[in-house]
């Protein structure tokens, strides 16, 4: 049972989508690629996205739209527009690798947390320690895609560098992210388990895990929408040029308290109806 808990646990920490198909598409700005490592771009009002289809695009311009909502209504500030890509499965891994994203959270995480960022040495010892975990697990991980299903955010100025984007993004986009389509978090989610219950260790719960299973996945894949959502929320948060670091913080805390649930995916049913009727 170890084995299960600690791939749930994986996927629930590394995972996001809601389906449906684009609002509005707008032209293209002319000197941005209309495709794009194996992706099509599609400008919507809240971003410009790239993705392999429009379903897809039409996925993350949703989750863009719902908090672009939550921030205008909660704040005075004004929702700025950013660049999204989406990477579905078979898709091009925007030209970044595993330790390059990890190496990444791992930063923007401690600037978040207002320490230091972590030198090259402490990032390869973190590195080493969650690979460790991997093997003690006995669990086969696909750690490649595993990183590709964590929404992370990225700097426009630097796409050019760090993705070998052909394009100045920073003209058009004020904020950019990473993150997996449905199709990716679904597949991961499945496909992790799946190795979970093929482990040798594991018995008689198999079968408990099994019958769990469809209450698990919706779960999971509320979660992953929500993370995006949650990484969205800050991107417009932290580029109000006329904020200062104190009310980005603070309304960065307003809406994580404001939200709390949403980031508990296991929290009991009648727990959330307590703290309704409470309010």
């Amino acid at each position: 049972m170890y084995k299960i808990v600690i791939c749930l646990q994986l996927t629930c920490i590394f995972f996001p989508l809601i389906g449906c198909t684009q609002k509005t598409v707008l032209d293209n700005p002319a000197d941005l690629p209309d495709e794009w490592a194996g992706r099509k771009l599609y400008n919507t009002q809240i971003a410009l996205i790239y993705a392999r289809n429009e379903t897809i695009a039409g996925e993350a311009e949703n989750i863009a739209i719902s908090a672009s909502k939550d921030f205008t209504s909660q704040t005075d500030g004004k929702a700025t527009k950013g660049l999204i890509i989406v990477t579905d499965p078979g898709d091009a891994q925007n030209a970044l690798d595993a330790r390059w994203i990890f190496d990444e959270i791992t930063t923007q995480q401690a600037q978040r947390d207002g320490n230091p960022a972590p030198s090259d040495k402490q990032l390869q010892e973190k590195w080493d320690k969650l690979q460790s975990s991997f093997a003690e697990s006995g669990v086969e991980i696909d750690c490649e895609t595993m990183f590709f299903v964590k929404p992370i955010a990225l700097n426009p100025e630097k796409l050019a560098d760090d993705l070998d984007f052909p394009a100045d993004a920073s003209k058009h986009a004020s904020w950019a992210v990473a993150i997996p389509s449905k199709k990716l978090v679904r597949n991961f989610f499945g496909t992790t388990i799946k190795a979970a219950l093929e482990s040798k260790d594991v018995g008689a719960e198999k079968i408990v895990i099994i019958l769990l299973m469809p209450l698990i996945e919706p779960k999971v894949g509320e979660k992953s929408a929500k993370e995006i959502k949650a990484l969205i929320y800050d991107q417009l948060v932290q580029t109000q040029a006329d904020w200062d670091d104190s009310l980005k913080k603070a309304e960065m805390s307003a809406y994580q308290d404001k939200n709390k649930e949403q980031f508990n995916m296991f929290q009991p049913p009648s727990t959330k109806k307590a703290r309704k009727t409470s309010d």
